[in-house]
């Protein structure tokens, strides 16, 4: 009978290190998931930053483009009627 309790006290001392170490694991495993997800969400919030930021440069560009596209039109257009203009007047003129 000692025999046995002394397999026993044994076994409820291994069950109870056992259930302390799965506790100590599993903080140390909940605390490093805690921040690698901390890290995931801080890249996450990284790249759409970045491409905020990068959209809205590239707006900015596309639309100074657009005005100098706008402008060089604008001036084709004028100088396009120049000509005529000139024609049309010299032959007022008779030249």
């Amino acid at each position: 009978m000692i025999r046995a309790t002394n397999a026993e006290t044994n076994n409820a001392n291994g069950i109870a290190t056992n259930a302390a170490d799965i506790a100590a694991e599993e903080a140390r495993a909940i605390t490093a998931e805690t921040a690698l997800q901390q890290a995931i969400d801080q890249v996450d919030s990284d790249g759409a930053a970045a491409i905020a930021a990068e959209q809205a440069r590239a707006e900015a560009a596309e639309a100074v483009l657009q005005a100098d596209i706008d402008q060089n039109e604008a001036d084709s257009d004028a100088a396009d009627g120049k000509p005529q203009l000139l024609l049309q007047k010299n032959l007022r003129l008779g030249c």
